[in-house]
């Protein structure tokens, strides 16, 4: 077996690199995706870097402005839930101000008749009714609030 030359082999890969560098921004569609590379730190690597910098000017230049605009894409966790907990509490209230409405005889029971026409209450009232009887009582809308959103309204 003869010798291995290092020296030439090395000059072999990056030509090959750069070869399979060329053959993938060929044939890469649409022209903007970026070209595949065969492994970190390789020349297909470096070039495609260089590229991508050359095209933006400067390889530091859009950086904070692009983690400004994800971190206000994103907000933190507590935000959502705040809005979570916001809704939910939107949610009970207009549950309970519907069934107040519609509890005219002011029994604390509310009936499919009565419930027609108003659309929230309406969707929902086969999960509040448990034992689907065809009338809704208070205790069956606190049930189902309380499992539905966690808790019941905030006085």
């Amino acid at each position: 077996m003869p010798p291995i030359n290092n020296e030439l082999d090395s000059g072999k890969a990056a030509k090959h690199d750069e070869w399979l560098m060329d053959e993938a921004i060929r044939g890469s569609f649409p022209a903007s995706d970026p070209a595949s590379s065969s492994a970190p730190g390789s020349i297909v690597n470096l070039r495609y870097a260089e590229a991508a910098a050359d095209q933006r000017g400067s390889n530091i230049a859009g950086v904070p402005a692009a983690l400004l605009l994800v971190a206000l894409a994103f907000p933190g966790e507590n935000a959502f839930a705040q809005d979570k907990a916001a809704y939910e509490q939107r949610a009970i209230a207009r549950l309970e101000q519907q069934f107040a409405a519609l509890d005219r005889a002011g029994k604390g029971e509310v009936t499919r008749t009565d419930a027609e026409g108003y659309i929230d209450f309406t969707a929902a009232f086969d999960d509040i009714d448990i034992n689907r009887d065809g009338i809704v009582t208070k205790s069956e809308l606190d049930r189902y609030l309380a499992l539905r959103y966690g808790a019941a309204q905030k006085q």
